[in-house]
């Protein structure tokens, strides 16, 4: 009737709103759309014609989400040793999906060069993934793009999985190139979809709030006075 062809016209509007915001986060809401409305078969689409396009968004989004645990990764270095992302212990890692030939990336990546060098604080991996199969092409855009960044801070590793066994393009909703996403200490992802400019952003207001934190505490604690052990014992009930 009338009411479920106005509840899937909106959900479709609502739908496409949060597929296509600006603000990071906002694809968790037409995930959970496309799970609980479409994909459930609760509502029908008006146009059927755009039930595959829902479910893969869903699919290729549902694992990759903001604050969501990184999924499992084991990728192929460029020196032919295999590296799981989710080792790499440094507070935050970059993850930077690309393609040589591809002009955003092409674009992105020295913007990405700058803000490793220019980073500072927390020790960070930049960990570049090729997405495609063309190792002469691999090295060359390595070569001339990453090369030469002298940052005790950064370390960059590159990855690639020619013939796609990860899974990669699914588990990080890797569509289209670059994509970009920053995982905490935890592992946890805390950006996604960025471009480098917010991807700088991030970085300097992750750490501006671990700083204030850090201030905080000093301030709290520089107040109080030490106790000996035996008034600590003292105060015991």
């Amino acid at each position: 009737g009338q009411v479920p062809a106005t509840a899937s016209k909106v959900a479709g509007l609502c739908f496409d709103f949060f597929t296509d915001s600006p603000v990071m986060g906002h694809e968790a809401v037409s995930v959970h759309i496309a799970d609980k409305w479409f994909l459930s078969g609760e509502l029908k689409l008006e146009n059927e014609e755009l039930h595959p396009l829902i479910y893969t968004f869903a699919e290729f989004n549902r694992s990759s989400l903001v604050g969501k645990d990184a999924p499992a990764l084991t990728l192929e270095g460029i020196d032919s040793i295999d590296v799981e992302i989710r080792d790499i212990s440094t507070p935050y890692k970059v993850l930077f999906f690309y393609d040589a030939d591809c002009s955003t990336c092409r674009r992105e990546a020295p913007l990405l060069a700058d803000v490793a060098r220019s980073h500072e604080g927390p020790p960070l991996t930049v960990v570049a993934i090729y997405t495609q199969a063309d190792r002469d092409a691999w090295e060359k855009f390595v070569g001339e793009t990453f090369a030469g960044i002298d940052n005790p801070d950064v370390t960059f590793c590159h990855l690639w999985d020619p013939e796609a066994r990860s899974g990669f393009h699914k588990k990080y909703g890797v569509l289209s190139t670059p994509m970009m996403l920053l995982l905490d200490s935890q592992n946890k992802i805390i950006g996604r979809g960025l471009d480098c400019k917010a991807l700088a952003h991030l970085l300097d207001v992750r750490n501006t709030e671990k700083l204030q934190y850090y201030r905080l505490f000093d301030n709290i604690f520089s107040s109080i006075s030490p106790l000996e052990i035996a008034d600590v014992e003292g105060r015991r009930v």
